[in-house]
């Protein structure tokens, strides 16, 4: 499965630009890449000591996550149209017109694993 990926606080950055920006008009996508759910996984594992043993290693086949979906919370349906499908997003606009900058996602989740740590939300 993909995801887009970004950090809330360039979303947050777009929004006040778009709503302060006499140029601004429209809708604007807000997406620093997309990545599948295995990439996200091994993206924050350096950063989960003690912890990364509970990410995935590895993809399940579409045929396994079909069978399996309905004790996993998702729909046969919602597999059969969603999953195998990578999600492209064009953001160009927004970083042209908004003046936006995304974060790259390892810095993002970086600092998301760092501010849960600082909350003491990491229990093993």
């Amino acid at each position: 499965m993909w995801l887009g990926i970004v950090d809330v606080r360039d979303v947050a950055s777009a929004h006040v630009a778009a709503a302060t920006l006499q140029k601004a008009h429209g809708r604007y996508l807000a997406v620093s890449e997309s990545m599948r759910l295995l990439e996200v996984a091994q993206a924050l594992r350096p950063s989960l000591q003690g912890l990364a043993d509970k990410l995935p290693t590895r993809e399940l086949p579409k045929m396994m996550m079909w069978a399996l979906a309905p004790w996993i919370g998702m729909t046969r349906e919602y597999v059969k149209l969603n999953v195998g499908y990578e999600l492209q997003f064009d953001s160009r606009r927004s970083q042209k017109e908004l003046g936006v900058s995304y974060r790259a996602p390892g810095f993002t989740f970086s600092d998301h694993i760092a501010q849960l740590a600082a909350d003491g939300l990491l229990a093993g």
